[in-house]
């Protein structure tokens, strides 16, 4: 039997600092397509923003602004992010004083049996 597939906002948040854990749901796994990314960064420092897999680490995604840019980056692409006992996900981290706009979506996807 099919079943319909909708895309889902994994995570969105305006102005994101620091490092947060988004969890996979359990008995379910995301499929991340797109990531939308806007800084208005008036600061001197760089801005970067890294979205890796947890709990293996790996990086999905990387942004990186330089002072006094004002632009928004988009991805598109095909990462499979497991419920993995409780510990898969992604964790989001923006290592400057200025904040990021974020936009993750995708699919969530009823894991199998």
């Amino acid at each position: 039997m099919a079943y319909p597939v909708y895309s889902v906002v994994i995570f969105r948040e305006a102005g994101v600092q620091g490092s947060r854990d988004v969890m996979v749901p359990a008995g379910y796994r995301w499929v991340l397509r797109d990531a939308m990314v806007y800084a208005n960064n008036s600061l001197t420092e760089s801005v970067h923003l890294f979205v890796s897999e947890l709990p293996t680490g790996a990086l999905l995604l990387w942004e990186e602004y330089q002072p006094s840019e004002r632009s928004m980056h988009q991805w598109h692409g095909h990462q499979v992010i497991e419920y993995n006992g409780g510990a898969g996900g992604l964790r989001i981290t923006n290592d400057a004083s200025a904040g990021v706009d974020l936009s993750l979506s995708g699919y969530l996807l009823q894991a199998p049996n």
